[in-house]
């Protein structure tokens, strides 16, 4: 049994864009929604290597806290971090969102997600990160 995802899209944006768009509070709002009815009303991001961040995502009346550190900031190149949450069953798990520039105005995305516990944490971590890159698509259209 793997322990990781991988997706890939492309984003008609600059690779700085995208960027920018993982550590910018405003834009998280926007797009970390992961299901229909979740938000993440109030982020905490301190975006530097060692900097942690905390997601909290409102479905209904239930918080469902997410959290992690910062571990390679490479602008517009490279995020990586631990995720840490429920379906990690409460451990660090690692996300790694690879960006390469296609051109001035496109780029590629790369999202890794390893050390996922069990069947269960990839499966809803698939769809959750897939629907995320589908919000942050639309959003970098804006």
């Amino acid at each position: 049994m793997s322990d990781k995802i991988q997706l890939t899209k492309i984003f008609p944006v600059s690779s700085e864009m995208v960027y920018d768009a993982w550590l910018n509070v405003e834009s998280i709002k926007k797009w970390m929604c992961p299901g229909e009815g979740i938000t993440v009303p109030n982020p905490i991001i301190d975006a530097q290597v060692g900097g942690k961040f905390q997601f909290d995502m409102s479905v209904g009346e239930s918080t469902l806290p997410h959290f992690g550190e910062y571990k390679i900031l490479d602008r517009a190149k490279k995020i990586q971090f631990t995720w840490n949450s429920f379906n990690t069953d409460n451990k660090d798990s690692l996300v790694t969102i690879s960006i390469e520039s296609l051109s001035d105005k496109s780029c590629e995305l790369t999202l890794m997600h390893e050390l996922l516990p069990h069947e269960g944490s990839i499966k809803d971590h698939t769809s959750g990160w897939t629907r995320i890159l589908e919000c942050l698509s639309k959003e970098c259209h804006i």
